[in-house]
């Protein structure tokens, strides 16, 4: 029961967070600090440092079409993207579903459940009751 409750939850979660990527500009971002990703540190990011974010829009996000995304540009892009999960499962994360085995879903043995580790494990189970 358990299992069914949370494969519904999370269903019910991704839906949700495409109707909020939708109302926040449709795109899913890494959120990560300016300065992190200002490489020549001048204050502004230009074509390849925007591009190097995951799910960045640089065209987007350079609204005065300067060819650079100065840093107020960089924060109302990123305050109108939804940020992207880790896209991973935790053995923590995992626990909470009745009777899932951690360990045989964590096919690479990377401690983790990949997107593909998780559905699959996810369509091989079967409901108790």
């Amino acid at each position: 029961m358990k299992r069914i409750a949370l494969a519904t939850f999370v269903a019910l979660g991704m839906g949700i967070a495409a109707g909020v990527a939708a109302q926040a500009g449709n795109d899913r971002t890494n959120h990560v600090p300016f300065a992190d990703v200002d490489r020549d540190k001048d204050g502004k990011l230009n074509r390849e440092e925007g591009n190097s974010i995951n799910g960045f829009d640089f065209s987007r996000a350079d609204t005065n079409n300067d060819g650079y995304v100065a840093r107020a540009e960089f924060d109302a892009a990123m305050a109108h993207s939804t940020a992207r999960g880790d896209g991973k499962v935790s053995a923590d994360e995992a626990n909470d579903i009745d009777g899932f085995n951690f360990s045989a879903a964590d096919a690479d043995d990377d401690r983790w459940l990949s997107r593909a580790e998780f559905q699959t494990a996810m369509s091989t189970s079967r409901p108790r009751g």
